[in-house]
């Protein structure tokens, strides 16, 4: 009996709560929380301390100091960053990083460590998981520069949220966000998805696919328009003004439930009505409403479109 107990608590025993650490000096950090036994905590920074570092499955921070004064502290979540050592692939064919990016550990699963990646023109990426072996407190040594995109193989993101796939709607899917306009580098397109790349100096790269808002020029420099007069005199409020349409975007010849009638073979720079569900195209290369109408009927899906960023 005693051994078949024994036997059921083993298998009921939880197992150990996965961690991850990470030995190194901190050379500077945001306040931390120096644990005081039967005492009251206190806050102070760190500067060039030899540190052990815990990140528990939430991420939750804890740092065994290793200098010449052992102590303990905590630190808030998100306000420890740290970085790999050498270039490391994290997703195949679409990211690797290098150890001029930052990072910030999310979650810890098993061995592995869901982190953010950070550039420093705004991007940030993920989360992406990496192996907590390969993390490390150094901090870059030097500035991590995007690489420079000639002018005409240049495309634009607008500032927010997006996603990058592995392919044209197809493989994994990396979460983005862009703080400002994001620049890429266009490799090609297919049936409105755009292939972009995106390189820096420490040999980071990123490679996919975006169904997102994108546009050959930057959105700033792009007339904004938003008026209440259109050429039909219907008496919209919403937007109207310039807009580019995607290649590979279907035009339709009705709102709802109409037939597609052409397709978008390059970007198009148009007119629209609208920045919400079917938007109606008030102008396209080479046609012209016949005479006597004030329009044709052309109509596309707005996320289809690239619309101006708001001033």
């Amino acid at each position: 009996m005693l051994a078949l107990a024994l036997a059921t608590n083993l298998l009921l025993a939880a197992p150990p709560a996965p961690t991850c650490e990470v030995a190194g000096t901190i050379h500077y950090q945001d306040p931390v929380m120096i644990v005081v036994p039967h005492g009251k905590p206190f806050v102070a920074q760190l500067d060039d301390v030899a540190t052990h570092v815990r990140f528990d499955a939430q991420a939750k921070i804890t740092i065994a100091a290793e200098g010449p004064i052992a102590f303990s502290a905590t630190v808030a979540k998100r306000q420890l960053l740290t970085s790999v050592s050498k270039l490391l692939p994290l997703i195949d064919g679409v990211l690797s990083i290098g150890p001029g990016m930052v990072l910030e550990v999310r979650r810890v699963k098993g061995a592995s460590a869901d982190v953010m990646v950070f550039d420093e023109a705004g991007l940030t990426l993920g989360p992406v998981p990496v192996s907590c072996a390969d993390l490390t407190l150094a901090q870059p040594a030097s500035r991590n520069e995007p690489v420079a995109v000639a002018v005409d193989a240049q495309v634009f993101a607008r500032s927010g949220r997006g996603a990058l796939r592995a392919g044209p709607g197809t493989g994994v899917t990396l979460p983005f966000e862009a703080d400002g306009v994001a620049t890429f580098e266009r490799l090609g397109a297919d049936h409105g998805w755009t292939q972009v790349r995106s390189r820096w100096t420490d040999g980071s790269q990123l490679t996919g696919w975006m169904k997102r808002a994108l546009s050959e020029r930057p959105p700033e420099t792009l007339d904004q328009i938003t008026s209440d007069a259109s050429a039909c005199d219907r008496g919209y409020t919403g937007y109207y003004g310039p807009a580019m349409l995607h290649a590979g975007a279907l035009i339709y010849d009705a709102p709802e439930r109409g037939h597609a009638w052409g397709t978008a073979r390059v970007d198009i720079e148009v007119k629209v009505f609208g920045d919400r569900g079917m938007v109606e195209l008030t102008t396209l290369p080479g046609l012209h409403a016949a005479r006597g109408e004030c329009s044709f009927p052309a109509y596309a899906h707005a996320e289809d479109l690239t619309y101006p960023a708001k001033p």
